[in-house]
């Protein structure tokens, strides 16, 4: 009589989809050591194990990242697990200089024949150089490969300490917009977020960042947000001649002036979040213009009046003293006024009324009509210069906790009925004093009269 063989299940097929529930509690360890335990269970365990690459980058340790690439040329499947790509650390450069290359990847021989093949399977034009520097140790070439093979990224986060050169991942991107590369590499079709940290110097000179190699992130088409700073271009040439849409809903921008956000903002029709850092440093290229147009920074702002809804600007400048040249603010931020989704602002006070009460700012026709919050800083503060005219340092920033109130409740009293929701104004102020928490109070009932709680804090 034939015997009937019963196929042989591991406890691990008989849980079924509760495989899955246990899969989700476990950490990383414990999710390794599974994959060791039998077939079934790395099968199974793999797509978590993968799912989210997180590596730091320190002076005692190197993320291994030659062995990865390994794996996943000899196992693809692996790499499309991948969703998240994190790439930490920023203590690499304690003295950052233009000068400086990023350490090396410790490389023992020639690159691997397997690494060499990927680079020159991509056909690019720029080959030579990538193996050039694959075989220096680039760690920026190490990183263009491995992302070249992540068809499935979601999400990428590169700290300070892998941006300080990013040449060869700029090249690829602006090939991939440009669909000069082959189905062998990633086009970054699902990649959502992306946040790309920059080393600053002393005096907030960008190390390592160059503007034409991020462009290509802003054309990309899944892309919702973005965290990053671009090195101050006074105009931004995009890699194509035509570009689509962006799909981009969330933005935090720094570095860039006022003309050029315009560039960047004009293709946004989705952007709801936007943050943008503003600054000024003397003598260096496209930011030492001593002259705040708010006029063209309303206009710039006002690219994408029909979608977003929550604004914050943010002002540094980082050097001040008695050899720095006076700031000059001309015209209006009028049409922040048209920008009607607009609900949460938040914003340097010299942007909306100048560095003098003086200055007479007509708040009625500058406010978003559907305004619910408005957030005042006092983000110039303090910058001290010399006064030729009256022969002695002063402060730019004229302002006193008395004059802005003074603006506002004149203001609210005289044109309450054109921002009907608002109902918060928060006033952070670094220069604010305790005593003046109390001297504040004096102003409530007033506020509350018509509708709108004050608060005051320092930053």
């Amino acid at each position: 009589m034939p015997t009937t063989r019963i196929p042989r299940t591991s406890l691990w097929d008989c849980i079924g989809d509760s495989g899955t529930a246990v899969l989700e509690m476990l950490d990383r360890d414990d999710i390794r050591t599974l994959t060791l335990l039998s077939k079934s269970m790395r099968r199974d365990s793999e797509p978590y194990l993968y799912s989210n690459i997180e590596w730091k980058w320190t002076v005692d340790h190197t993320p291994p990242i030659l062995s990865f690439l390994y794996v996943i040329l000899r196992r693809p499947e692996l790499a499309g697990h991948v969703r998240t790509v994190q790439l930490l650390g920023s203590d690499l450069h304690k003295a950052p200089s233009r000068g400086d290359r990023p350490p090396a990847i410790p490389i023992s021989g020639k690159v691997d024949s397997e690494i060499v093949s990927a680079v020159v399977s991509s056909g690019l034009s720029f080959v030579d150089h990538w193996l050039s520097e694959l075989q220096k140790g680039s760690m920026d070439a190490a990183v263009t490969l491995m992302l070249g093979r992540l068809h499935s990224l979601r999400k990428l986060v590169l700290d300070r300490n892998f941006t300080k050169s990013n040449v060869i991942l700029g090249f690829l991107l602006r090939s991939i917009v440009r669909r000069e590369s082959n189905t062998e590499l990633s086009n970054f079709s699902h990649l959502e977020t992306v946040t790309w940290n920059t080393i600053l110097d002393n005096d907030i000179s960008m190390i390592g960042v160059r503007t034409p190699d991020l462009l290509p992130l802003f054309l990309l088409p899944k892309m919702t947000s973005m965290s990053l700073c671009l090195d101050g271009p006074s105009i931004i040439e995009w890699p194509l001649e035509t570009i689509r849409p962006s799909s981009i809903t969330t933005l935090d921008l720094a570095y860039i002036r006022e003309q050029a956000l315009g560039d960047v903002l004009a293709n946004m029709p989705n952007l709801q979040n936007l943050r943008w850092s503003w600054y000024y440093r003397p003598w260096t290229r496209h930011t030492d213009n001593t002259v705040l147009d708010l006029k063209v920074m309303a206009a710039s702002l006002g690219q994408v009046r029909e979608s977003l809804q929550q604004l914050m600007v943010f002002a540094r400048c980082e050097q001040d003293g008695p050899e720095m040249p006076l700031l000059h603010i001309t015209g209006h931020m009028e049409g922040l006024c048209e920008m009607l989704k607009l609900r949460r602002l938040e914003i340097p006070l010299p942007f909306l009324a100048g560095f003098s009460p003086a200055s007479r700012a007509p708040l009625e026709r500058i406010m978003p009509v559907n305004l619910h919050t408005l957030v005042i800083t006092d983000n110039f503060y303090p910058y001290t210069v010399y006064d030729y005219e009256v022969g002695w340092e002063r402060e730019q920033d004229e302002w006193e906790l008395r004059d802005i109130k003074q603006l506002l409740t004149t203001w609210l009293r005289q044109h309450r009925s054109r921002c009907p929701d608002l109902h918060t104004i928060h006033l952070c102020l670094f220069q604010a004093a305790w005593e003046d928490v109390e001297d504040l109070e004096d102003t409530e009932p007033a506020s509350l009269s018509i509708g709108v709680h004050w608060s005051l804090s320092g930053q």
